[in-house]
């Protein structure tokens, strides 16, 4: 039998953080389930009193991911295979 949790976190501690970008397109897609979308564009709208676009709310998500890539190949915990 396999224990699963151990795997888990084997990949977490193994690679789990080279792939920040993606993990953080998935939480904006998984938040516009929620309609978080529409309350960021609704909120940069009223902020910036800027129209932005549904590819802007990913290209923010985008940005924050490869800014916390950034961080961690500077630090050197970036695990590059």
């Amino acid at each position: 039998m396999i224990d699963y949790r151990m795997h888990k976190i084997h990949i977490f501690k193994s690679g789990g953080q080279d792939m920040m970008i993606v993990s953080f397109l998935l939480i904006g897609w998984i938040l516009s389930w929620f309609k978080f979308n529409n309350l960021f564009i609704q909120a940069v709208k009223e902020l910036f009193n800027k129209e932005i676009s549904i590819a802007s709310y990913y290209f923010v998500f985008f940005c924050v991911g490869t800014i916390g890539d950034l961080i961690l190949f500077i630090n050197g915990t970036y695990k590059v295979t």
